[in-house]
């Protein structure tokens, strides 16, 4: 097996080198988010996720294959998070320093202040394709967390066949400071203006 040390994006890059192979692989997390490790229990503690690594039973994970752009073990997302994300990997190294809740936590306040919605148009299977309008973010992804422990797919499995696709719209500005403080939870799923659902194959134009 081959142990991936780093976070998600290393991960990331692993998991698409080793695609399809039939070679394991695990993961010691010393990232800045780690979020596939929550999803699946291996321990935050390097020496305990060390034995994981080189112990622990091997078992299958679903991968979403990206058109174009190869495959993803956790989640994608289209729309406020990608900026937020955006913002986030070109902080400044004052921000950088401050470690990823306040940098995180500056670039939502930073992306709040500028963000543009748009419409998304959303084809999922054999259903009919529906526009969402004034879309504050899409997620989809065969995991549940993203964003340094935002629980935005709280629902996902992953070896179901299924992607999980979560969106929000309609969303005032000023219900969005309670909402991602619900997402941490996974309780925004409940909000009315938020839709959870699951397919096999989804596209999404904007």
């Amino acid at each position: 097996r081959v142990v991936a040390v780093g976070g998600d994006g290393t991960l990331n890059e692993v998991a698409n080198g080793l695609a399809l192979s039939g070679t394991a692989l695990a993961v010691v997390p010393s990232g800045t988010g780690n979020d596939w490790v929550r999803t699946v229990g291996i321990p935050r503690d390097v020496a305990r996720a060390w034995r994981v690594a080189t112990q622990g039973k091997v078992v299958e994970t679903d991968l979403a294959e990206v058109e174009g752009h190869g495959y993803c073990l956790n989640v994608l997302g289209a729309g406020f998070d990608a900026e937020v994300a955006r913002r986030i990997a070109h902080s400044g190294r004052v921000l950088s320093a401050l470690g990823p809740t306040p940098r995180y936590i500056a670039s939502v306040l930073g992306t709040s202040a500028s963000y543009r919605r748009s419409k998304l148009t959303v084809g999922m299977d054999w259903r009919p394709c529906i526009d969402i309008p004034d879309t504050l973010l899409l997620a989809v992804g065969v995991a549940q967390y993203y964003g340094s422990g935002m629980r935005v797919l709280p629902a996902a499995v992953i070896d179901d066949g299924l992607l999980d696709v979560v969106w929000g719209s309609g969303v005032r500005a000023h219900q969005l400071p309670g909402l991602l403080a619900r997402v941490f939870r996974g309780t925004h799923v409940s909000h009315k203006k938020v839709t959870l659902t699951r397919c096999r194959t989804i596209t999404v134009e904007s």
